[in-house]
């Protein structure tokens, strides 16, 4: 099974209608998170082609305040980085960890299904 696209990566983009009530709201968010991607896209295309991998990512936008673009960038990197990164796993005992509060969080929604999205 393959994406029927001429780009290894698919995005959507989501914002809560119960955090922000507003349209416009959800729609600059969605703006800012784009705006990211784009910036980045080219680099993240490069590590999937070299893997031969296609993935779909939903980003969702989990804070209770709009942020501004540096703070909504420096998010999308980081989950950019981690998924063209992803490191081998090494089997051990799963141990609970704590989740770190912060300002953003941005959640790749499927997260366990990915491995059916990723080729």
């Amino acid at each position: 099974m393959s994406l029927d696209c001429a780009f290894p990566a698919q995005f959507a983009f989501s914002a809560p209608k119960k955090s922000f009530p507003n349209a416009t709201d959800r729609n600059r968010l969605k703006r800012l998170m784009r705006e990211s991607v784009r910036l980045q896209k080219t680099e993240f295309y490069k590590s999937l082609q070299e893997k031969n991998k296609e993935v779909v990512l939903l980003l969702s936008y989990h804070a209770k305040s709009i942020a501004d673009f540096k703070t909504v960038d420096a998010a999308v990197t980081q989950l950019l980085k981690k998924k063209k990164k992803k490191k081998k796993k090494k089997k051990k005992k799963k141990k609970k960890k704590k989740l770190k509060k912060k300002k953003i969080n941005f959640f790749l929604i499927l997260k366990k299904i990915f491995k059916l999205f990723s080729f």
